[in-house]
């Protein structure tokens, strides 16, 4: 298990993004701080996997991975979309309200703090 791993050795080696996945939930349950941020650090955004990850940052309090995905939605919108589709949008527009305003406050470039 790469998680007892990392405890005894410190390092760690992603096999995959299911594994950082994973190693990112456990690190945030366990308050891992470094393991997360390695794990934060794994991830190379893409269309397919960014509004995936976005709500995996945001369930974890995955700060750096949230902002940077958050930054990546919004340069990439038009194209996510054309990807995904609106039924991906709409879906995920009714089960996340809390990730469309922190979309939208990032966009226009308001403090997170409101």
């Amino acid at each position: 298990d790469l998680f007892l791993q990392y405890l005894y050795s410190d390092t760690c080696v992603f096999a995959d993004e299911a594994k950082a996945e994973q190693l990112l939930e456990l690190a945030d349950k366990y308050h891992v701080d470094s393991l997360k941020s390695l794990a934060e650090d794994y991830f190379i955004l893409n269309k397919e996997n960014c509004l995936r990850l976005l709500i995996l940052a945001d369930r974890h309090c995955a700060t750096r991975l949230k902002d940077s995905t958050l930054k990546f939605i919004n340069q990439n919108l038009s194209q996510i979309f054309a990807e995904n589709g609106t039924t991906d949008w709409l879906t995920f527009r009714q089960n996340y309200p809390n990730l469309v305003a922190d979309l939208y406050e990032k966009f226009v470039n308001l403090p997170s703090i409101l």
